[in-house]
């Protein structure tokens, strides 16, 4: 049923991203059953040992800083200047959003630029400056001594 409060693309966003297009298959991570995570819609999740990213608007790992358009160009290319589409999302892309119309893409885009941000992101905290010195010491150690990283 329509929310008589958004506008039509968004609706219809709401309906491909749901429904036919059924997003959350992969972008919402699953419990020990298969099903999907309560409270943690378009999460992100894990499909056939990858990584399928967020979709909602967390600040770093989902599309806050995605435009509409941004969203709409990735959709219908599977790329933009801010990502590409890897293996399983290229197949999506080719096989499905790439085949769909510049209005049913930027329906998408709007519904999806919609969504708050889910479950907390985890913090990374980044090593200690030390840890950091020593690493860079390896690391051009290996480089100098073979010209290329260590294998």
């Amino acid at each position: 049923m329509p929310d008589q409060s958004k506008s039509t693309a968004w609706n219809r966003g709401r309906y491909l991203v749901e429904g036919a297009a059924h997003c959350g298959a992969c972008h919402t991570p699953k419990n020990m059953f298969g099903a999907d995570r309560r409270g943690q819609a378009y999460g992100g999740g894990r499909v056939a040992d990858m990584f399928a990213p967020r979709l909602d608007s967390a600040e770093r790992s989902g599309l806050k800083s995605w435009s509409v358009e941004d969203i709409a160009e990735y959709l219908q290319s599977g790329r933009n200047g801010r990502s590409h589409a890897g293996e399983l999302m290229s197949e999506v892309v080719v096989n499905s959003t790439s085949r769909m119309s510049d209005k049913d893409v930027r329906a998408i885009a709007v519904y999806l630029k919609s969504l708050p941000a889910g479950a907390p992101e985890p913090t990374v905290t980044p090593p200690p400056p030390a840890q950091m010195a020593d690493g860079e010491k390896l690391y051009k150690g290996e480089m100098g001594s073979h010209g290329g990283p260590a294998r």
